[in-house]
């Protein structure tokens, strides 16, 4: 039967885990074999010693995982992830109800964003260039790119839509860490910084992308300070 640190590392991929994983450790308890013979027994995780062979057994993350029911798998995602999809659904609504939609407008015009880097980044990764980029007030935008080979064309228009996806599903990764959300805000934040002071070329799109750079900053810096001191506190305490 597994314990609840296999039924842990079976919810969270061994390459999303924060920072360390803790190691297991080894306490003197013994177990007698037939032949009278003691052996050191590991304390930690799903190991068991089989007292007549001595061989150790261990259900690894996958076979942990495999053991659990459909049921058993939505209740743990809802656990996990509930608040990141009630708040999708009430996003869904405010977007379909007039005047409150309005109080999503930067993400609005941030998604805009969004969508025209993945253009010009397309063309920069296809051997082009970005000219320029323009973000308008009704959150449509235009992406200006050089092309070197005429065949590119197709991979740089449709890569607004789906770059937009896998910028969606990188800040999903982001999140399942401690430091995470810090970080991705931050780059974030220095690529809104960085495309205005070289791309981004009409005065509402350079003006409120820069801002909006400038707050995400600001709230990852108020973030890592109030950390700082509210551990030097406990430290002092």
């Amino acid at each position: 039967m597994s314990s609840p640190a296999d039924i842990e590392l079976a919810n969270e991929p061994a390459w999303l885990v924060e920072d360390s994983v803790a190691t297991e450790t080894t306490v003197p308890t013994t177990v007698t074999s037939n032949d009278g013979a003691t052996k050191p027994k590991p304390i930690g995780g799903s190991t068991s010693i089989d007292a007549n062979t001595g061989n150790s057994n261990r259900l690894s993350a996958a076979e942990a995982a495999s053991q659990k029911t459909w049921g058993e798998y939505f209740r743990e995602s809802f656990q996990r992830d509930g608040r990141l999809l009630i708040i999708i659904v009430l996003i869904l609504i405010c977007m379909n109800i007039p005047f409150i939609k309005y109080a999503l407008y930067p993400f609005t015009i941030y998604s805009t964003w969004i969508h025209e880097m993945c253009h010009g980044m397309a063309a920069i990764i296809s051997g082009g260039s970005i000219s320029k980029l323009q973000v308008f007030p009704n959150g449509s935008g235009l992406a200006y790119t050089t092309l070197r080979n005429a065949s590119a064309r197709g991979f740089v228009a449709s890569a607004g839509y789906q770059g937009t996806a896998v910028v969606g599903f990188i800040l999903l990764i982001f999140r399942r860490t401690k430091r995470g959300p810090r970080t991705g805000t931050m780059v974030l934040a220095c690529l809104m910084l960085l495309s205005c002071m070289i791309w981004v070329r009409n005065v509402f799109g350079f003006a409120f992308i820069f801002c909006m750079g400038l707050v995400f900053a600001g709230l990852v810096s108020c973030n890592a300070v109030f950390l700082f001191i509210g551990k030097a506190v406990l430290v002092s305490m």
